[in-house]
Parts: structure tokens; sequence; C-alpha cells
């Protein structure tokens, strides 16, 4: 547990009222019974959760800083502007 997961609770509160917003959970190593993404967040994992063509997507990353790093990579990498990453 870490403390952004105390956020985690309001954050799936929100995408289940605003339309445009996707929370995905991802562990490298899942807890049992964990049926939701598993493993390190690469492009494959985020081609499959970005919008639709059209739209500019809006990453908001949380965990240690290595991981954020290399989202911030992959993301980059799909062409989605540095200004829209958090």
């Amino acid at each position: 547990r870490c403390p952004a997961e105390d956020a985690l609770p309001s954050l799936a509160e929100a995408a289940m009222t605003v339309p445009w917003l996707e929370l995905v959970r991802t562990y490298e190593t899942p807890p049992p019974g964990w049926t939701g993404a598993c493993g390190r967040v690469d492009v494959a994992l985020l081609r499959r959760h970005l919008p639709v063509a059209g739209r500019t997507p809006e990453a908001f990353v949380c965990g240690p800083g290595p991981m954020m790093d290399a989202v911030e990579a992959a993301l980059l990498e799909l062409s989605v502007p540095a200004a829209r990453i958090h």
C-alpha cells in the first residue's frame, strides 16, 4: 500500500461519473484474486486504454519514480503531448 492508494476510492467514483475518465489500476505482481491489468505499464497496455482517434488523452501517472519515467516515455512514444502528462 502506498499513499496514492488513499485516493483510489475517489478516483474510482469519479471514473464512474465522468464519461471520458478511465481509471486503469495495474500491478506488476498482483495480489491474490486480482483480475485486472498485470505487468508493467508499457506501450501495448497504453494502446489498449488510450482514447479513440480525434481525442487527445490526458494522463495522470502515480507510482515510483522509475515507473513514472517509463510510463511518460511510453506516452510520448504514442504521441501524447508532454503538457498532457501529469
